[in-house]
């Protein structure tokens, strides 16, 4: 996907080309994050900038309004998707919505933050124009992280956490209880980055 930001007009031939630009790269950054982390559509399509530690390589997701026990859980994020995210909240300037991490240009040159709605769309065009395997929905990709991070070895209880689910029944755990950080990075690190690889989001010489 990244030949998405490389070429930007494939997705919006009628944009001018920074504003073209900076849409392929909030397409490719929404698809992206959803690939590699998990998070449901309404998460990225809300993830503020104030959200990101990208200090500690951490996004802070806020999950169901309904759930028993809100909390924001600490997803982790890749050192290779670094450059991108900077250059998202660059592009984004002092726009009315850059409180939100994905954002769209429209025709009439004004930004606005993108809608769980868009993101459909973008998957859409991202399996028709970006070689992305066919799913049908956005939130598909979640379930596709789920079977990927099982197959890599990551464990229920963490891959639970980073999901945002929350187990109920008389051996239940809470996901939103303190995690031991340094383990999660360990475990979640090499798996992403072997996916970012398969996915072809990072090229298989950034490997670490």
């Amino acid at each position: 996907m990244v030949h998405s930001i490389d070429k930007p007009t494939i997705w919006d031939s009628n944009l001018q080309t920074d504003h073209a630009w900076h849409n392929a790269l909030a397409r490719w950054l929404a698809v992206t994050l959803a690939l590699l982390t998990g998070i449901r559509p309404f998460e990225i399509a809300r993830l503020k900038r104030q959200n990101l530690d990208l200090d500690g390589l951490w996004l802070a997701v806020h999950g169901k309004p309904h759930a028993i026990r809100l909390a924001f859980r600490r997803v982790p994020i890749l050192p290779e998707l670094l450059p991108f995210i900077h250059e998202m909240l660059k592009t984004r300037g002092r726009a009315a919505s850059s409180s939100n991490l994905i954002g769209l240009c429209g025709r009439d040159g004004h930004w606005r933050a993108a809608e769980q709605a868009d993101l459909e769309t973008i998957l859409f065009e991202a399996s028709q124009r970006a070689g992305l395997p066919v799913v049908p929905d956005f939130y598909s990709l979640r379930h596709r992280f789920r079977t990927d991070m099982l197959a890599s070895g990551m464990s229920e209880h963490y891959l639970n956490y980073l999901m945002g689910h929350e187990s109920r029944g008389p051996e239940s755990y809470s996901v939103y209880l303190d995690r031991t950080s340094d383990d999660l990075v360990v475990l979640y690190q090499p798996m992403a980055r072997q996916l970012a690889i398969r996915y072809g989001l990072i090229e298989c010489d950034e490997q670490r």
